[in-house]
Formats: C-alpha cells, sequence, structure tokens
C-alpha cells in the first residue's frame, strides 16, 4: 500500500516537472508590455555619465501672432510677447536663483520636468514615491524642430524612463503636448504622474508689486502672492473631484475643481494654462514661495498611476496600493499670455471664453435678450411608512400652473419652470426619474396640461432627472450595471431601505437613450440633468473597464444627445465636459472660498460663461440676502425653489433640506427682485462680461461689453462717486461709464 502511494507521488511530482519544462516562456515574455521591465534589467547609476546644459543657450524656433518660442539646450522654453518684451519661461533667471540655497528643490528649479515614480519591484504592502529631476536622473535631451515648434525627448537615463514633449506656437497660444506612445519604461522604475514645465512663469516673491495664482476653486480663486500672513500650505484639487472607483484616492487636500485651468499675473504680464487632455486625470497645484523655495509657481501634475486602498478582507482590512498599469492617454496644455490691461483675471477668463468657444462651438447669443426667472418646482416625494411608502404631495401640477400664472399677474415675464420629483414615486423614489407621472400630483394628464398650459403663456416647461444614480429601475441590474471600484465592490448606498448605485457612464448614456423619445414626445421644452455634470468615475467591471476620460466622453454623448433632441439642455454644477451639450446651468458654484491658501474668489467661471449660456446660483429662498446681490455681481439668472404645501411635510422625506419654499410667503419678494433685476441685468444677458474689481471695501462693479458697469453695495450705508449713488444692499446700473 504504502509502496503504491509513494508510487503515485512520484508520478505527480514528475508530471508537475514535465508541465514546468513544457511551459512556453516564449509566451510569458510577449506578455509583459514592451515598455515594462524583464525582471533582472537593472541600471548601474554610477555608470551613467551626467550631461551638462547651459542656461544660457536659448535659441529660437518659432514665431506667431507677436510671440516667440524659444528654447534651450536642456528642453526648457520661453515664450518672448515681441511688443511689450515680457517674457515667460520654465526656467527662473540666474539672478532669481543665485539666492536659493543648494539641494533638491534648486536641482527642481533647473529641470524642466519632474517625474514621480516607484519601484514595481518593492511594492507589496506599501507605496514609495520618489521624483526624479533632469539632473539627478542624468536626463539625456535631444531636441528637434517641428513645425511650428519643436519636439523634446527626455530621457531619464538612470531609471529607464523616456518621454517626449511637442511645443507648438500657433494662434497667439502655446500648445504643450505629452503623447501617451512616447513613455517608455524600460526598468522596474514605474511612472506614476509627471509634471512638464512646472516652474512655467515662477516669481520669486521679492521681485515683484503685486500679482496672484489662479486656481479651479469653485468658480475661481486666487492665491495672493504679496500676502505678508501667507501660510504656508499650497493648494491641490484634483480636476472634477475624487474618482470614487478609487478607494481613500489620496491627493492631499482636494477642493471642488470643475475647471482644467490655471494660472498667474503680476506685473502687467499673466498666463492662463488650459488642460486640453488629460485633465481627467490630473491635479492642479499652487505652492505660495517660503514653501519650498523662494519661488511662486503654479503647475498641473498628471497621473498616470494612482495609489489607492486594496481591501483584503470583508472586515476592511488591507494596505495602499499602486495601480499597475500605465494610463495610456494623451496629455496637453495650451498657455495663453496677456499683457498690459489684459493682464488680469478677466483678460485670463475672456481667452478661456475664447478657447470653450472653439472647443465645444458655442456662440454667443444673438437677438434681443430673453432673460427669464428659473424657477424648480418641488412635486413630492416618498416618506418611510410602516408597511409601505407613503407619498408626500407638496405641488400638484394645477397648483404648479397657478404658481406661475400668478407671477405673471404680478409682473414677473417669462420664466423657465423645471419640475423635481414629478414622477412616480416622487424625489428618489426611482433613479433616474422616469415617465409615468406620479398619479397623485396630477398623473400623466395633469403633466400634459401643465405643459400646454404654461407653454401657452411663453414659459418653458423642463423636466429634471438624475442619470447618475439607480434606484428602484428595472432597466438596471446592480450585479451587472453598478459602478466598481479597483476592489470589485459596487459603488452603493441606502435610502429608506432601498440601495442606490452609482450608474457607469455608459449606463447612463443607456438609460437616457431609452427615455429622450418618450420626453419628447411628452412636448416639454427641455431636461436637466443632475449628476453627471458634477460626478465623473472610472469603472472596473469586467469587460467595460473604462478610465475618467473615456466616462468623460461618455456623459459628454448623454448632453449632445440632449442638445439635439430638445431646445433646451441644462445641468446643475457644470463641470466643463458639460458645455458639450448644455445651454443652462444651474446650482453653479458661486460661493465664497473659505480655502486658506485660495483666500479671494473671484467670478472666473461666470466671466467666461455670460453671453454664451445661461446660469444660476444656488436657490436663493434657501440662502441669505447676499446671495441674491452675489448673482447679480456675476451676472446669474435668478432662482428659487418653489412648492404650493410647507416644505414641513416634507421633513421625512428626500426633501427634507427644504426649509423654506412656500410660494405665498415668497411671492412677494420674487417679484419684486425680478423686477429690479430685470430692468438692470435684463439686457445685458447676451453681452460679454469683459471685467470686475473692487471699487470699495463691500463694492464691486462688473464691466460689460457695450459699457455699461452694474456696481453692486454690499455695506450697510450708501455708496457714493460723485452723482453716482447706491443704496445699502443694493446695486445700479452705470451705463457707458457715464455715472448715469
Amino acid at each position: 500500500m504504502r509502496k503504491r502511494a509513494a508510487a503515485g507521488l512520484l508520478a505527480a511530482v514528475l508530471l508537475i516537472i514535465f508541465l514546468v519544462i513544457q511551459q512556453p516562456w516564449k509566451s510569458w515574455t510577449q506578455a509583459v508590455p514592451a515598455n515594462r521591465q524583464v525582471e533582472g534589467n537593472v541600471i548601474d547609476p554610477s555608470s551613467i555619465q551626467a550631461v551638462s546644459y547651459k542656461a544660457d543657450s536659448f535659441q529660437k524656433y518659432a514665431e506667431a501672432d507677436g510671440l516667440e518660442l524659444w528654447v534651450n539646450d536642456a528642453g526648457h522654453l520661453k515664450i518672448r510677447h515681441k511688443d511689450s518684451g515680457k517674457e515667460w519661461s520654465s526656467l527662473p533667471s540666474e539672478a532669481a536663483l543665485a539666492a536659493e540655497p543648494k539641494g533638491l528643490w534648486r536641482n527642481h528649479l533647473l529641470s524642466p520636468f519632474l517625474a514621480d515614480y516607484v519601484d514595481g519591484s518593492k511594492q507589496n504592502t506599501s507605496v514609495t514615491i520618489s521624483t526624479a529631476n533632469l539632473d539627478d536622473s542624468k536626463t539625456k535631451v535631444t531636441i528637434r524642430p517641428a513645425s511650428a515648434g519643436v519636439e523634446i525627448g527626455y530621457d531619464l537615463r538612470t531609471l529607464g524612463i523616456s518621454f517626449n514633449v511637442k511645443a507648438v506656437l500657433a494662434q497667439g497660444h502655446l500648445d504643450i503636448t505629452v503623447p501617451a506612445e512616447s513613455i517608455k519604461e524600460t526598468s522596474s522604475k514605474q511612472v506614476t504622474s509627471l509634471w512638464p514645465y512646472p516652474f512655467m512663469g515662477a516669481v520669486r516673491k521679492q521681485d515683484i508689486q503685486d500679482g496672484y495664482m489662479l486656481v479651479p476653486a469653485e468658480m475661481g480663486a486666487l492665491v495672493p502672492m504679496k500676502d505678508e500672513k501667507q501660510l504656508p500650505y499650497r493648494y491641490t484639487a484634483l480636476l472634477y473631484g475624487t474618482d470614487r472607483a478609487l478607494p481613500d484616492q489620496g491627493t492631499g487636500r482636494s477642493f471642488d475643481a470643475p475647471l482644467p485651468v490655471f494660472g498667474m499675473a503680476h506685473d502687467g504680464q499673466s498666463f492662463l494654462g488650459v488642460i486640453k487632455e488629460g485633465e481627467t486625470a490630473a491635479s492642479v497645484h499652487a505652492t505660495p514661495a517660503g514653501l519650498y523655495t523662494s519661488f511662486h509657481w503654479i503647475a498641473p501634475q498628471f497621473h498616470y498611476r494612482q495609489s489607492y486602498f486594496r481591501q483584503t478582507s470583508r472586515l476592511g482590512a488591507g494596505y495602499k496600493a499602486m495601480e499597475k498599469e500605465l494610463l495610456r492617454e494623451d496629455r496637453a496644455i495650451r498657455y495663453y499670455f496677456q499683457t498690459a490691461e489684459k493682464a488680469n483675471y478677466a483678460g485670463m477668463a475672456a481667452d478661456y471664453r475664447t478657447d470653450i468657444m472653439e472647443t465645444y462651438g458655442l456662440k454667443q447669443r444673438q437677438g434681443a435678450s430673453d432673460p427669464r426667472l428659473q424657477l424648480t418646482i418641488y412635486g413630492g416625494a416618498e416618506e418611510k411608512g410602516l408597511f409601505q411608502p407613503h407619498f408626500v404631495t407638496a405641488t400638484t401640477f394645477d397648483q404648479a400652473f397657478a404658481i406661475t400664472e400668478s407671477l405673471h399677474k404680478a409682473g414677473v415675464g417669462k420664466l423657465d419652470a423645471t419640475l423635481v420629483g414629478w414622477s412616480e414615486g416622487g424625489e428618489e423614489s426611482r433613479l433616474p426619474a422616469v415617465l409615468p407621472a406620479e398619479k397623485k400630483l396630477g398623473g400623466m394628464e395633469g403633466l400634459k396640461s401643465f405643459i400646454k398650459r404654461s407653454q401657452a403663456l411663453g414659459d418653458r416647461i423642463l423636466l429634471q432627472s438624475d442619470y447618475s444614480q439607480s434606484r428602484n429601475n428595472d432597466r438596471f441590474v446592480p450585479s451587472r450595471d453598478a459602478v466598481r471600484n479597483r476592489n470589485n465592490r459596487t459603488l452603493e448606498g441606502d435610502y429608506n431601505g432601498k440601495k442606490m448605485y452609482d450608474n457607469p457612464s455608459d449606463v447612463a448614456l443607456r438609460l437616457f437613450q431609452e427615455q429622450v423619445q418618450p420626453l419628447k414626445q411628452l412636448g416639454i421644452d427641455g431636461v436637466v440633468l443632475k449628476g453627471i455634470g458634477h460626478f465623473v468615475f472610472s469603472d472596473n467591471r469586467k469587460g467595460h473597464e473604462v478610465s475618467r476620460r473615456q466616462a468623460a466622453e461618455e456623459l459628454a454623448q448623454i448632453f449632445r444627445l440632449s442638445k439635439e433632441t430638445f431646445p433646451l439642455t441644462r445641468t446643475l454644477h457644470g463641470n466643463a465636459y458639460s458645455l458639450a451639450g448644455v445651454n443652462g446651468i444651474g446650482t453653479l458654484p458661486m460661493g465664497e472660498t473659505y480655502d486658506l491658501v485660495a483666500t479671494k474668489s473671484v467670478p472666473f467661471y461666470p466671466m467666461a460663461l455670460h453671453g454664451l449660456v445661461d446660469y444660476s446660483g444656488s436657490f436663493l429662498n434657501l440662502s441669505n440676502r447676499k446671495a441674491y446681490l452675489k448673482s447679480v455681481e456675476y451676472g446669474a439668472s435668478l432662482s428659487y425653489l418653489l412648492t404650493h404645501e410647507s416644505p414641513d411635510v416634507l421633513r421625512k422625506t428626500p426633501g427634507a433640506g427644504i426649509f423654506s419654499s412656500r410660494y405665498e410667503e415668497w411671492k412677494d419678494t420674487i417679484v419684486q427682485d425680478y423686477k429690479h433685476w430685470n430692468e438692470i441685468l435684463g439686457p445685458l444677458s447676451n453681452r460679454f462680461m469683459t471685467g470686475h474689481r473692487e471699487l470699495a471695501p463691500g463694492v464691486t462693479e462688473t464691466q460689460y461689453d457695450n459699457g455699461s458697469r452694474v456696481v453692486v453695495n454690499y455695506n450697510n450705508v450708501p455708496y457714493r462717486d460723485g452723482a453716482f449713488t447706491v443704496p445699502p444692499g443694493d446695486y445700479a446700473l452705470r451705463e457707458g461709464g457715464t455715472g448715469k
């Protein structure tokens, strides 16, 4: 018996040895991507000789529209404005560098790039990220002239990493591109992120009279560069927010950043950077002088691999890990340069307006101004019952029409009315909200009647739905359709005992495609697409893996399809990719910044949008009086959320956050504010915004391209400038600067 067992064991061992010998090793090496290390390829840095570069070796490679592109032998870029002589360089001047102490950060300042990397052979249950520069990686630079610019190769020889950058000068701007195909990894070192020309335009605090860095916080914010109380922190934001499919994504302090922009202005010169490709995997960092160096600098960081929490048990245990595969997507930055009176955030906003017009095909609104009150009417929602949910009615369709009709009789002109909580079960009972309409609100016949009667008065009717989530949806199978994170877990939540799931972008697109024609046949004027203009996630479902860039492209398809189908398409919040198909944005971020570094909010986004896309901020009946004045200052439409019943009836529903919405209590305020707003801002609704400044503490002036200026006084006392007076807590029009 023992002999028979031993013989069997021996046969098994021989079989295993035979299979191992027969293993097709060739196919194993082919399975390793060509740019990845084959284990054992070790680089000896001491055997590589460093290359010496001359800082003053700049040569001119291109000239266009009053700008010149110069490049030195280390691959640094310099832009020169011919008329003014102003320059922007990725290499600080020799005089400015003279006072910089020797060390790592001085070497960083001398480098045209920073490259973050990990050693793939050492990444087990922790992640250690190192940063390389031109000097310590003994980089060999090759420069090749190209059409209207140059192509530069950076070979980080001690790391086995290389990549190319294309710099092209055209139509008054500089385009910087890092082609994904150019990135090579031939050792165990793996790129996690690249910072192309991080010190472009960097300046020392003591070398400027005044200035600031523009960051994409909310609608735009400034980091002052002469503030004596500057805190030792940097501003950091992951564009479009965090990716929930990356568990515990860590990028430092992160803020709401709906725009892929950054900039700097000082002493009659400024630049604006617009991230044209790769913004969905990029962060913007604004670093004040004194933190790492004596320079102020602002730059994007392009992520190619990101760290995340890898869960290893159902109890939540795990460790920090790095993504294995390099994200092969092109990255590109477009730099606009401003001088003289245009060297400020208003000049930057004008260039960004031009950029989004070209990128998304937007055009200035023509014809007579058609300013409209933006009214959101809340239908109802379910509250949890003993055995089943109970529907709570806040506003029936007949009551909704009574509200709009009453406003017209009181002197309010044409308006846009958006219905929320209109579908079966009301708000969030079923996601996305789809037909049929809730019976207790009037059902389908009541909805159709409301649409028809409202349109007869000149109003436009929109239905709001959230395609970023699914709940109670028979067209959605969680195991198949829900977003999955890197740990293969679905992104889900719970409300009233029923789960809500995050929709992948392709599922959101499919669900909208299924509903678009029934909605069109209903006769509505448009839709408000909630969620998808604010959140964008990657997805890890097997066979449906997509990056955030691919997800943003599919969400943009939804906006474009809606724009092709309906006269009106609005979204909420308004991440830049939504501009592909919207003509209106609600709840645009227009609040104050509470960041410790970016201390001053400015209307950069409103200035770029005004005259192209209608926008509004928070609901004014759910905000303080200052929000109304901010809407005026920023050229926004007035927006209110109303109900027929007291909002107290909604306290146990998804509408619990609505604390003051009863129409009868708000009617007089709405009518009075609308009439004043329409008189001053109505004729300006199609105009471009050209300037914005503070006239005095608590007093602002917004300028338009026809010469009109709107002055807002936030103070408790009148503002006077000669014969021109603005009452306290009010605003007035100063036409053409005449003081009328």
